[in-house]
């Protein structure tokens, strides 16, 4: 410490210069490395977590059933299940015998899901027609499928009546899974109707050992709050055994609509 004074510049020079490489370099380059890993790591994690846009209208979809105030007479109901009020099912066909290959069916195929029953051959089995489901009053004056509809979801949906009641919440589910496999040709089916529809929720959904009954709610806006906004169902039935899917659109008529009705139906391009 007594030759200090007696240090030169130039042996200054050298000591800042040996503390710079003993202390402070090691640690410039121990932060470069760190900032170089992190980089690698966030390049890495965008790799393999590519963006996904979101898509407009887009909703989960969810179980829906349907279940109404009003009903109809035993003998008038196209099966057993609630009907919504407005929506007239009297003039829906018996489940009687039809022809072989009636206008609105699809043929006897079951899906590729189901084992085949004896005495029914899928070989060489036509191509599906383009089908189209007829309404049961009016005229049609827009077509459309449920694959090009938003798929809606009603506030407590389905109803009280069916929530509360385990029985009938088992079955809703148990015709729901059933269903599944022809799920891809139902909302594929051509749906003809006086009134256009921007969206639907599953109505009525119930069977026997024979046959799966589906309706399905048809909206002419794309954000339904109310069950009252439907302004007709499509109905399918589905035949376990060979396959074949029928049915057919029971809309409301003129008089039956509300205000309301009118005003979204002419929104969505359509006339009341």
């Amino acid at each position: 410490m007594a030759n200090f004074p007696n240090i030169t510049q130039a042996e200054m020079a050298v000591v800042g210069a040996a503390v710079l490489f003993l202390f402070v370099g090691p640690v410039l380059l121990s932060w470069s490395d760190e900032r170089r890993r992190r980089r690698a790591q966030r390049a890495a994690i965008l790799a393999q977590s590519p963006h996904v846009p979101l898509v407009p209208g887009w909703a989960m979809p969810v179980s829906d059933t349907l279940a109404g105030e009003a009903k109809l007479p035993e003998a008038q109901r196209p099966y057993e299940t609630d009907i919504p009020p407005g929506l007239d099912v009297s003039a829906a066909p018996p489940p009687v015998a039809e022809p072989a290959s009636p206008p609105d069916s699809l043929p006897a195929q079951p899906p590729h899901t189901t084992p085949q029953t004896e005495g029914i051959s899928t070989s060489g089995a036509p191509p599906l027609p383009d089908v189209e489901l007829q309404p049961l009053s009016g005229a049609v004056q827009h077509r459309f499928q449920l694959d090009h509809l938003h798929r809606a979801q009603l506030p407590d949906w389905p109803p009280a009546v069916i929530r509360t009641d385990p029985e009938r919440s088992r079955l809703r589910e148990a015709v729901e899974h059933d269903a599944a496999p022809y799920a891809a040709r139902v909302h594929a089916v051509t749906i003809g109707a006086p009134y256009p529809a921007r969206s639907y929720c599953l109505g009525a959904a119930d069977a026997d050992a024979s046959e799966l009954r589906l309706s399905f709610l048809l909206f002419p806006v794309v954000w339904p709050v109310s069950q009252n906004q439907a302004v007709a169902q499509a109905v399918f039935r589905i035949d376990r055994l060979t396959g074949e899917i029928r049915g057919w659109v029971d809309a409301l008529r003129p008089q039956e609509l509300s205000d309301e009705n009118r005003r979204e139906i002419r929104e969505a391009g359509g006339e009341a």
